[in-house]
């Protein structure tokens, strides 16, 4: 009897709380988006599917197991550049830790310039978007760091 009751209490708070919480005013954004894009030529040529080849420096962003398989030091940069003046930069360096791992580091930022600025005018709504005034840019960033061993002889993480 009573795990019914708890279980009818769950669910009723549950429900509840969707009914009167509603949809959030920031649903479908999403944050770091930059990071779908893909850093390099190879990799966008497979589409993304990269995290299995993975190794070196390319494995800090796909997959840190493949740090292990590193050959000393690697470093790798990357520059895409995109319409309307969008431009993607990535950087990675992986060497090799002690006899079983690696270690890596990542930095990828999107750059994009040269929007117009424009303004509205709240006073006579009918008058629409004001007159470019300007220009303007925006800048993403994200640092990565991983680390990759080898657990046993058939085992890499």
């Amino acid at each position: 009897m009573t795990n019914r009751l708890v279980v009818a209490a769950v669910a009723a708070f549950s429900c509840a709380g969707a009914c009167v919480a509603g949809p959030h005013p920031d649903a479908g954004s999403v944050g770091a988006a930059f990071l779908k894009l893909i850093p390099g030529a190879r990799e966008a040529g497979m589409g993304g599917a990269f995290s299995a080849l993975a190794e070196g420096s390319n494995a800090v962003y796909w997959n840190p197991a493949g740090l292990f398989f590193s050959a000393g030091r690697e470093a790798l940069a990357s520059h895409v550049e995109g319409f309307q003046g969008i431009r993607l930069d990535h950087a990675a360096y992986a060497c090799r830790f002690g006899a079983d791992g690696a270690v890596g580091f990542a930095l990828t930022s999107l750059y994009a310039g040269g929007m117009e600025k424009r303004g509205w005018s709240f006073e006579d709504p009918e008058d629409g978007p004001s007159a470019a005034s300007g220009t303007f840019g925006a800048v993403d960033s994200a640092g990565s760091a991983a680390y990759g061993r080898k657990i046993s002889r058939s085992l890499v993480a």
